[in-house]
């Protein structure tokens, strides 16, 4: 028992540096709800520490008291407007129950930066301490809303990761999300890094995380 153990401890110990070593080469993490929570948490934690940018999608939604050492843990929350009730216990009906249920969560978990709630057809909102901001999204023929909120989100990291300021990722990737509505499945409905429309396509200069949620 005492050899099982050690053994125990020194694993975890090398998955520890090796996750370290992994995820500060990156620029941005993003973790989701679907692997155990300390998981998520020491990923979140390991990129802070690094200066890296951290995003996390709380799905499947639970109370925010069991998620607020991850919520705590990340620069963005990304939630839908179903799990944004979830997570405070609150309606979230309208705009302004939206807002109100975020700004819950922001002052229940200061290492949050912002939350970035998606709403469907509606597009999605993002707020922070101080202000708030809803972006519409374009119209379309959907035909199949499966993958929608993972290709909106994979959208919004690579462009942020390009340097892009926060509401200019936003808008990319509602256009993004908007294009995989019309297409039949999940994975066969993302697009390809050529999809991504001109105006986001350079690389610009590197900036801090701090800047990139400026809004």
């Amino acid at each position: 028992m005492r050899f099982q153990h050690l053994f125990t401890n020194l694993l975890t110990c090398l998955l520890n540096q090796f996750l370290q070593e992994t995820i500060k080469q990156s620029r941005i993490i993003v973790c989701q709800n679907e692997i155990p929570l300390k998981c998520t948490i020491k990923a979140l934690q390991i990129a802070r520490k690094y200066s890296l940018l951290g995003i996390f999608n709380c799905a499947p939604a639970l109370p925010l008291a069991q998620l607020e050492d991850a919520i705590n843990s990340c620069d963005i929350l990304c939630p839908n407007e179903t799990e944004l009730s979830v997570l405070t216990g609150v309606s979230t009906g309208t705009n302004e129950d939206i807002v109100n249920a975020s700004l819950i969560i922001l002052n229940k978990c200061p290492g949050c930066k912002l939350v970035l709630v998606t709403l469907g057809e509606n597009g999605c909102c993002i707020i922070n301490r101080t202000r708030h901001v809803f972006f519409p999204t374009e119209k379309t023929n959907c035909v199949d809303s499966v993958g929608a909120g993972d290709s909106f989100i994979g959208t919004l990291a690579y462009i942020l990761s390009k340097n892009y300021n926060i509401s200019e990722a936003v808008k990319c990737a509602l256009k993004i999300a908007s294009l995989s509505v019309t297409r039949y499945g999940a994975q066969k409905s993302y697009s390809y890094a050529e999809d991504i429309p001109l105006e986001y396509q350079s690389v610009r200069s590197v900036v801090s995380s701090e800047d990139l949620l400026v809004l």
